[in-house]
């Protein structure tokens, strides 16, 4: 998530987004298996609100990366503001 979010402030600052590619396809990666880890997991009894929240925030930041990555797709802007907000 913190990946995610440092490759946005550096396209907010100026860097362009095409040059970072590859690194937003890792993040999709690595929350993808994150988020379906988490999916088919057992909470530990007493850890199933800490359990609930990390499902909850890698699954937001899974959307958001994916709304992201539609960038590549359109060259649509709007997709790293939708993207930016729903990651903070």
């Amino acid at each position: 998530m913190n990946r995610f979010r440092e490759n946005l402030i550096l396209i907010r600052e100026g860097k362009d987004p095409r040059e970072i590619r590859d690194e937003f396809v890792k993040v999709e990666g690595i929350l993808s298996d994150v988020y379906g880890a988490m999916m088919n997991e057992e909470p530990y009894h007493g850890l199933e609100h800490i359990h609930l929240k990390v499902l909850e925030a890698s699954g937001l930041y899974l959307e958001s990366v994916r709304e992201f990555m539609k960038f590549y797709e359109d060259n649509d802007d709007d997709h790293f503001i939708y993207a930016g907000l729903k990651a903070n």
